[in-house]
């Protein structure tokens, strides 16, 4: 299985499904600072891809198939929801989002949402893009 962690910063996320078995987890960030220590000092960085990009660029140059699930925690005041969330309808992915309560879900992807969770002030849209 492959996976993503979009706005990565330590990795904790995609280096835990690495973890449990991943074969691979991509790791996109504008400072893989953290993620790349992380990974050399687990000795993983062979199943690490590791990429400085901001999220919407690297998700425009690719075409990510292959990707079981990603798991997106952007910054809370992130403004960009609905094109983040157009290109990664098309991956065929399940995705994890963490989100502030000020996130509203656009309509047109309602449907795709399976579950919601709130645990303390974070709050997890899980969405099943897959074909």
């Amino acid at each position: 299985m492959e996976c993503m962690d979009l706005f990565c910063g330590s990795g904790s996320l995609g280096l835990e499904c690495i973890s449990r078995g991943a074969e691979l987890c991509t790791f996109v960030d504008t400072d893989i600072k953290l993620v790349t220590m992380n990974a050399e000092m687990l000795g993983v960085t062979d199943k690490a891809r590791i990429v400085r990009s901001e999220a919407l660029n690297f998700l425009s140059k690719r075409n990510e198939q292959n990707i079981k699930i990603i798991f997106c925690d952007p910054p809370y005041d992130y403004e960009k929801y609905d094109l983040l969330l157009e290109k990664i309808s098309q991956s065929g992915s399940v995705l994890a989002l963490e989100h502030s309560d000020k996130f509203i879900l656009n309509d047109k992807f309602a449907g795709y949402v399976f579950q919601k969770k709130k645990i303390g002030t974070v709050n997890f849209t899980l969405l099943e893009f897959t074909k």
